[in-house]
C-alpha cells in the first residue's frame, strides 16, 4: 500500500507457489526433465514453471466448471476459439474433482507459436485420471515477472476477471484467448494418447534399485503404486500376499491409506490411468516392479506372465528378457529371505 510494489512477485522475498500432496511429489530438474525448457527459458527469461502450472490449474477448474454446467462458457477467457468450437458441450459432468499434481512436462515450437504440455493428475466420479493440457502462446510473448500467481488476470492491463465468461477484457477490451500475450488452452489429450513432442529426447533415469520396496524411487509414490496396483489385478485375482505387498509399499512411500485404497479401487474397476514409462530404462524399472508384485505370492501365473510380456513388448523387450528378469528378481527375493 505504501510503495505500490507487487509483494508476491518473488523479487523481494520467498513466496508460496505450490502445495503438492506428498504422495504425488517427485524431484525435478527443469533442464534435464522438461523437454524444450532451455530454449523456452532463454527466449522468455521471466518464464516461470510455478506460474505456468498455476495458469493450467485455473484452466482445469474452468474446464471442470464447464463440465458441471454442460456448457463451455467458463472456458471462453482461457481457451482458443478453435478449442471452443470443437468442444461445444460436455455430457459427463462431475462435482467431486480433486487435483493431485500439475506439472509442465514439455515445450515445443510450431512456427510463430510455442506449446506447453502440462500433466494434470486428478480424480473425480470414482476415477483416477491423468490428462495433458496443451497451451499455446506466441513465441515472442514475454512473461510479466510482476504477475506472480495472478494468472487469471488480463495479461494486457492486469484487470481481474469479470463475472461474465467473456473472451475479451471488460476493462481494456483486449482479447483474452488469442494467445498473443498469455497461454490459452488448445487441446486436452487423455493419458495413453499423449506423446512427447517430435524429436524430444527424454532424460535417462537408469538406476533400478535392488531393495524390494525401493522400486520406483524416480517416480512419484502414487505413480509407482499405480503400476503395482494394475499388476496386482492382471489375473483378475487378489492374493493375500499381493495385498500385503501393496500395503507395505504404500506405507514405505508415505501414501495415505485412503489414497492407496482409492487407487486400488480405480484399478479394480478399470478406471485407473497408470503412468507410461518415458524411456527404456524407466520401462525396465516398472517391469521389474510388476514382476516383484507378481512374485509376492511366490508364483507368476500364466495371466500375469502374459501381462508382463505384453507390457515389455511395447518398449522393445522380448519374452526372453522378461524370463531373465523374473529369474533375477526371484534370486533377489531368495537372497533376501536367506538373510
Amino acid at each position: 500500500a505504501s510503495c505500490k510494489s507487487w509483494v508476491n512477485s518473488g523479487d523481494y522475498d520467498w513466496v508460496l507457489t505450490e502445495i503438492t500432496q506428498a504422495c504425488e511429489w517427485s524431484l525435478r530438474e527443469p533442464s534435464r526433465d522438461i523437454d524444450g525448457w532451455v530454449v523456452a527459458a532463454s527466449d522468455d527469461p521471466g518464464l516461470s514453471l510455478p506460474g505456468l502450472e498455476d495458469r493450467a490449474s485455473v484452466i482445469f477448474w474452468r474446464w471442470a466448471e464447464s463440465r458441471r454446467r454442460g456448457s463451455n462458457e467458463a472456458l471462453k477467457p482461457v481457451a482458443s476459439e478453435d478449442f471452443l468450437k470443437r468442444t461445444a458441450a460436455y455430457t459427463a459432468p462431475f462435482d467431486d474433482a480433486a487435483v493431485g499434481a500439475v506439472e509442465v512436462v514439455a515445450f515445443e515450437d510450431d512456427g510463430p507459436w510455442r506449446r506447453a504440455h502440462i500433466s494434470i493428475k486428478w480424480s473425480g466420479a470414482g476415477e483416477s485420471r491423468q490428462d495433458f493440457f496443451v497451451l499455446n502462446r506466441l513465441r515472442e510473448a514475454k512473461t510479466d515477472e510482476r504477475q506472480g500467481l495472478r494468472t487469471a488476470r488480463c495479461a494486457s492491463c492486469g484487470a481481474p476477471p469479470s463475472a461474465s465468461a467473456a473472451s475479451a477484457c471488460a476493462y481494456c477490451n483486449a482479447p483474452l484467448n488469442d494467445g498473443k500475450k498469455d497461454w490459452v488452452l488448445t487441446e486436452i489429450v487423455p493419458f495413453g494418447e499423449w506423446r512427447r513432442p517430435g524429436g524430444a529426447v527424454a532424460a535417462v533415469r537408469a538406476n533400478v534399485p535392488e531393495a524390494e520396496l525401493d522400486w520406483g524411487a524416480d517416480l512419484s509414490p502414487v505413480d509407482a503404486y499405480s503400476i503395482l496396483a494394475c499388476a496386482m489385478l492382471a489375473d483378475g485375482e487378489e492374493s493375500l500376499a499381493e495385498k500385503a505387498f501393496l500395503q507395505a509399499y504404500a506405507k514405505s512411500r508415505g501414501i495415505p491409506p485412503l489414497r492407496a485404497a482409492a487407487v486400488s479401487e480405480a484399478a479394480r474397476t478399470g478406471k485407473l490411468d497408470a503412468p507410461r514409462p518415458e524411456n527404456g530404462a524407466q520401462a525396465e524399472g516398472m517391469l521389474r516392479g510388476m514382476i516383484r508384485m507378481s512374485l509376492a505370492d511366490g508364483v507368476v501365473t500364466g495371466e500375469e506372465s502374459a501381462a508382463l510380456v505384453a507390457f515389455a513388448a511395447r518398449f522393445g523387450l522380448s519374452p526372453r528378457d522378461v524370463q531373465t528378469m523374473v529369474a533375477e528378481e526371484r534370486e533377489i527375493l531368495s537372497r533376501a529371505i536367506r538373510g
